[in-house]
């Protein structure tokens, strides 16, 4: 609904029901929320914010019934906002933020801040959050003091198997090897 306030000129909603839809982009969002429900929610609310706005967006664009106004991205967001919102997600790297507390932290909305976050960082913000944690964990890491699920736990993930998995993703190497490499 937020979305449709944003981006309808009357402010209607009317989805168009259809007999048989094929929209490979919502299809692949709607699996990867499910395979997200299906592990718990480890990627965290950054995640699931993001695609339940993509599948909003594809729902004005695609199925209402009236063309929603397009978002204006220009040059992404200006600098002391963006400044602000990654000091804002530095701060909180331990915490599950959402999308919701990011777009307030800039004053926008939520569908204006993603494509201006993105037009900025070439990142969404999700993406961008998982590189801070993962460079923040590397940092960690040479404490030998600190086990692998503290510091994983530490930057934010919600569980060892999540960390060890966008680490080696990220990185190339679990982060229990990345370890015995410094």
């Amino acid at each position: 609904m937020e979305a449709a306030r944003e981006r309808l000129a009357d402010r209607s909603l009317e989805i168009v029901p259809r007999q048989l839809v094929a929209d490979d982009r919502l299809t692949h969002l709607l699996l990867a929320l499910d395979a997200e429900r299906a592990r718990g929610y480890s990627a965290g609310k950054l995640f699931v914010d993001g695609i339940e706005a993509a599948v909003a967006n594809i729902l004005l664009t695609s199925f209402n019934a009236a063309a929603p106004r397009s978002i204006s991205v220009k040059g992404g967001m200006a600098p002391r906002l963006l400044r602000r919102v990654l000091e804002f997600m530095h701060a909180n790297l331990d915490k599950q933020i959402g999308l919701k507390d990011l777009a307030d932290c800039a004053g926008l909305s939520l569908s204006h801040f993603s494509f201006q976050f993105r037009a900025s960082t070439n990142q969404s913000p999700h993406q961008y959050m998982l590189r801070l944690r993962v460079e923040r964990s590397k940092e960690l890491l040479a404490d030998s003091r600190l086990s692998v699920l503290d510091v994983g736990l530490e930057v934010g993930f919600r569980n060892q198997q999540h960390f060890a998995t966008v680490f080696r993703n990220s990185v190339g190497v679990p982060p229990s090897v990345y370890r015995t490499q410094l």
